[in-house]
């Protein structure tokens, strides 16, 4: 399989790579010696002002030219560009190999974090909605292949050698209900990490930041940290997106989307924050 089927976004990337330049010469389309009278740069704001040369009474008399809506046009092209080429590596993929679908897919997820840095979307913020739109996109396929395949292996809870799974269920059961994170019975906690039926499922009753909103990129990192711990198996990471939407419920006991969690996801941070820190202790108790 080629390059372009394997890193779809690479143009993406080789064009994010350059942008800096792209600034410059919008600034410098504007440069010209007719126009020079007429325009005001705003490099703060990342655009340029310029006065018409005739307008009616009722219009404005300066137009406005942003760079963000430059880099937009270029970037849903390249983003389109990228998608079309996923598709055709899962046109290939479901000839040859149908359990590598998964985790291609989120490789691309992999691959989009990687090509948003932080420094690019601080210096450049119009671009998380780009970022998004990609993630979005990428999650949508992985639930519309979950779908397809209707095979997962179930979700198991591993102890340590010589200790009782059951036992350490209890412990993180009550240390995260304890800690108004969930909301539902033992019994069913239980059933979700040994592999039984679902049933209703988990209330994550975390909030966020503002709390006015179910954390569910808080929820990401507690499964996250469960597998780095391995009490879950690495491999179930290719299936995060289904796990956490088929397990876990919103605080009144609705499902997540996928869109929710690729949002969620988005929105990550590396930075430690008191409920990552209270997440953490929890799990080194097991």
């Amino acid at each position: 399989m080629n390059n372009e089927l394997l890193y779809p976004f690479k143009n993406v990337e080789l064009y994010l790579q350059k942008i800096d330049d792209e600034l410059n010469s919008f600034y410098n389309s504007f440069a010209l010696e007719a126009f020079a009278p007429r325009v005001t740069i705003d490099r703060e704001n990342m655009q340029v002002s310029m006065l018409k040369d005739s307008f009616e009474d009722n219009e404005d008399s300066v137009q406005i030219f942003t760079f963000d809506r430059e880099v937009g046009y270029r970037m849903l092209s390249l983003l389109a560009d990228g998608f079309s080429d996923i598709n055709k590596t899962l046109e290939f993929q479901r000839k040859i190999s149908k359990s590598k679908i998964i985790p291609y897919l989120n490789t691309l997820e992999n691959q989009i974090t990687e090509i948003f840095t932080k420094n690019l979307l601080d210096k450049y913020t119009f671009l998380n909605q780009y970022k998004s739109i990609a993630h979005k996109n990428i999650a949508e396929y992985i639930t519309q292949e979950s779908k397809k395949s209707q095979k997962y292996p179930p979700l198991e809870f591993i102890a340590k050698e010589g200790e009782n799974v059951i036992k350490k269920l209890e412990t993180l059961y009550f240390l995260l209900a304890d800690s108004f994170f969930i909301s539902c019975s033992q019994e069913d906690f239980i059933k979700v990490f040994t592999g039984q039926e679902v049933g209703k499922g988990i209330n994550w009753t975390a909030k966020s930041a503002k709390n006015t909103t179910t954390n569910k990129a808080l929820l990401v990192y507690l499964f996250r940290q469960l597998v780095d711990q391995k009490h879950i198996k690495p491999s179930y990471i290719s299936y995060e997106n289904y796990y956490l939407t088929t397990i876990f419920r919103n605080n009144d006991g609705s499902k997540f989307t996928s869109q929710q969690l690729s949002s969620a996801k988005d929105g990550m941070s590396n930075n430690s924050s008191p409920q990552k820190e209270l997440i953490d202790d929890i799990i080194s108790q097991l």
